[in-house]
């Protein structure tokens, strides 16, 4: 449409406007003002607003005002510029009401720009329209307005161009309100604005530890590098307390752990006076697990029940079973060979044992009994001859018999492993036997043992295995670990079976609960074996 059209256009409307035509928001009366001051050479009709294009008899509806059509700013008046929508471009409308803005315009279709002017409207997913227009600060700028390089071409990022600064570390963004840049903020190294900067450019957030600092993040030390924005190495520890121990050393490291994988001595488990210890789980400390009363097995790692006879069987609990008059007929395959089970007499006559004439011999220890005697008495007495720890009546293997966790009477004797000798971890020669009934100490002018648990002081330390005597000493025990299982088809009376914990005939080396200077087959009896049983 021409200027001249545009004029007769303008004419007509302005008669139309004397019966009824309403005055636009940020103008002045049509009547009052030339068409030229409503748009940069525009019709009367430019600035009325509309809905669609048909509304404005031949010009443009755009963002809600009837404008001249443009396809360029070359197209808009001096002072205005060409604003496009989805659908149309028209030129920027004179007066308030879009040329001049704060943060906002009076038009809500429009987007005020950091030159505080109104202007098309743009966003990340919602571009400008134009060719060569650019999106700043959310309003849309053609790169060849005069007044580019000087207000926007220092902000061509579309979000607000963000960067670290010409010495490296001032975190620095466009400035929305006026040309050129404002500090956001400075940080303490180029590497920390850098790494700001990648993670959204908000702050120094690139800054993640202090330089040579360690920390522990769990159970792993790490050490802060020199450019502060990341941990450079990470030594994992045994757990988080030796991490947190080692880091605050002169010279951070992973703590050394006392007990456990990694320590001088790896025990993660150990029996100390009837309990249980087990390795914290900082592995610094070995904490107690309370067994109360009951005993520690080390190999189980668990707190046991273990019975056992407080003394050897003595004459005359023996007497009392030979009383009810037992039979050897019902005995396992390893015992086939037993008629009854009277002590040996001839072993009896020895001068090495009670003599009933002089003194009474009821407490004395049982003795002269072969293995069999001791089974069969066991069963007797509803226990069994000490086998295999945790089972009942079973046979513990040679192979295992001085593992406290594997024989009843290792157990008992060295409390769960702790001590060499019944009474205790150290034996001092000066005074061997004094304890314990052995070689040293001097024998009843009449015997050599002395009356079962006579002894007070022949007991383990350990509170929770302080009610048995005589361990160590005093006559040896038959146990059930044989070279082949009494029950075994195989078994004879020649099967080599154990005896523990030494006599009145052994030094201090044969009293020590590991001790076994040869296995006695099931058919010996000595005058210096006897029996205890287990249950």
């Amino acid at each position: 449409m021409n200027r001249r059209n545009r004029s007769w256009r303008g004419a007509l409307l302005l008669l139309t406007c004397l019966f009824g035509c309403q005055k636009i928001g940020g103008f002045r009366d049509f009547e009052t003002e030339s068409a030229s001051s409503v748009g940069g050479g525009n019709s009367a009709a430019d600035g009325t607003p509309c809905h669609a294009s048909a509304d404005c008899a031949g010009d443009a509806c755009v963002f809600g005002y009837c404008r001249p059509p443009c396809s360029s700013d070359v197209d808009c008046a001096k002072g205005s510029i060409c604003l496009s929508s989805d659908s149309a471009s028209g030129c920027r409308l004179a007066g308030d009401l879009e040329s001049k803005c704060s943060t906002s315009c009076e038009n809500p279709n429009l987007a005020c720009g950091i030159d505080g002017t109104c202007r098309s409207p743009c966003s990340p997913t919602n571009s400008c329209k134009k060719n060569g227009e650019i999106c700043i600060q959310s309003a849309c700028v053609s790169q060849t307005e005069s007044n580019f390089p000087a207000t926007w071409g220092q902000c061509t990022n579309p979000q607000g161009e963000t960067s670290c600064g010409d010495d490296g570390k001032t975190l620095t963004t466009c400035n929305v309100t006026k040309p050129g840049k404002d500090v956001v903020e400075v940080c303490e190294s180029a590497a920390i604005c850098q790494t700001g900067l990648q993670a959204g450019g908000a702050s120094c957030s690139g800054k993640l530890c202090n330089a040579g600092e360690y920390s522990c993040k769990g159970a792993v030390l790490q050490h802060c590098s020199a450019d502060e924005t990341r941990f450079d190495s990470a030594t994992p520890c045994a757990s988080a307390a030796l991490c947190l121990k080692g880091k605050s050393l002169a010279a951070p490291a992973c703590a050394e752990p006392a007990c456990g994988p990694g320590a001088t001595d790896p025990t993660s488990a150990k029996c100390s006076d009837g309990q249980l210890l087990t390795c914290s789980a900082d592995q610094q400390t070995f904490d107690a697990t309370a067994c109360g009363s009951k005993q520690c097995d080390p190999g189980s790692r668990q707190c046991v029940t273990l019975q056992i006879d407080p003394t050897e069987v003595t004459r005359k609990s023996y007497a009392a079973f030979l009383a009810t008059k037992p039979t050897a007929s019902a005995l396992p395959q390893g015992c086939s060979w037993k008629t009854d089970f009277a002590p040996d007499a001839a072993c009896l006559q020895s001068s090495e044992v009670c003599d009933a004439s002089v003194s009474s011999c009821d407490g004395a220890p049982q003795v002269c009994v072969d293995w069999c005697d001791a089974y069969a008495y066991c069963q007797a007495m509803g226990r069994h001859l000490c086998g295999k720890l945790g089972a009942t009546d079973t046979m513990v293997a040679i192979s295992e018999a001085n593992d406290p966790g594997q024989s009843e009477w290792m157990n008992a004797c060295s409390a769960g492993g702790q001590y060499t000798w019944s009474e205790s971890a150290n034996w001092t020669a000066p005074v061997e036997g004094q304890a314990c009934n052995g070689s040293a100490k001097t024998a009843y002018s009449n015997g050599g043992a002395y009356p079962a648990g006579s002894l007070a002081a022949c007991r383990s330390p350990a509170s929770a295995y302080a009610g048995w005597f005589d361990l160590s000493g005093n006559v040896a025990e038959w146990e059930n670990s044989c070279s082949m299982t009494v029950s075994s088809t195989n078994a004879s009376r020649e099967d080599t079976c154990r005896v523990r914990g030494g006599s009145f005939k052994s030094g201090v080396a044969l009293l020590r609960c590991d001790a076994h200077p040869e296995d006695r087959a099931r058919d010996t009896v000595a005058t210096d074996i006897g029996i205890r049983c287990c249950n």
